[in-house]
């Protein structure tokens, strides 16, 4: 009768320690929205920045390779944010509003 109430009281112990490690509730980069998605992409840019720009004061890296990397990832977030917003802009929105501009830029 022992061996079964430990064995029994083992078990949900085991249960209630491993029930948070079972991925229960767990978000995969597929379902996330395009918004938390272009956030997540700031995010992850934002720290190579960090990362860069430590490793220069460090002495890690160069100036010549700073530029570069800089460089680089200008171009990622400049990408980034075409994509962003190509896609949260309707159809025919960004051909109508460059003709706005262009009107506007005209000398009048």
């Amino acid at each position: 009768m022992g061996t079964v109430l430990g064995t029994a009281l083992v078990l949900i112990v085991l249960g209630v320690l491993i029930y948070p490690f079972l991925g229960r509730g767990k978000v995969t980069a597929g379902a996330q929205s395009p918004s938390a998605r272009a956030t997540a992409e700031r995010l992850r840019m934002a720290r190579l920045v960090r990362e860069i720009e430590h490793d220069r004061k460090s002495g890690v890296i160069n100036d010549e390779e700073y530029e570069s990397q800089i460089d680089e990832l200008r171009s990622m977030v400049a990408r980034s944010l075409m994509d962003a917003t190509a896609t949260t802009q309707p159809t025919g929105a960004t051909d109508e509003l460059e003709r706005e501009i262009a009107a506007a830029r005209k000398p009048q």
